[in-house]
């Protein structure tokens, strides 16, 4: 062989090294590109799923937060008729009050006519 010769199968050897590595990086590059938009693609999959159940779980709980402030609404109402009742309990009933007054006044006629059939027995 001679150095023309040599020299030529050295440099195709080279430059068939040079492809073959420019080939592996190629292909590495791809694989890396199509692995990493793979796995964009599940975490943004996965995250419209959460967001859906984050949005499902704000309405459940802006249900939820209805019904606790009508429960308590109910519950004022309820406190304030029960007061109401409470108060109400103790004073007197408009027609008793009126009875009581009559049979107040019965009483001490009944004792002034007691004291004059008295003072005329004497």
């Amino acid at each position: 062989m001679t150095k023309k010769e040599s020299e030529a199968s050295f440099s195709e050897s080279t430059q068939l090294k040079t492809n073959a590595a420019f080939a592996g990086k190629l292909i590495l590059a791809v694989a890396s590109g199509v692995w990493l938009w793979g796995e964009l693609t599940n975490r943004m999959s996965s995250m419209e799923m959460q967001m859906g159940r984050v949005q499902h779980e704000s309405t459940l709980l802006g249900d939820l937060s209805a019904r606790v402030m009508h429960i308590e609404k109910f519950t004022e109402q309820a406190k304030a008729d029960l007061d109401h009742l409470v108060e109400m309990q103790d004073s007197p009933i408009t027609s008793d009050h009126q009875q009581f007054e009559r049979l107040k006044y019965l009483e001490k006629e009944l004792d002034r006519l007691r004291d004059k059939v008295e003072g005329v027995n004497r």
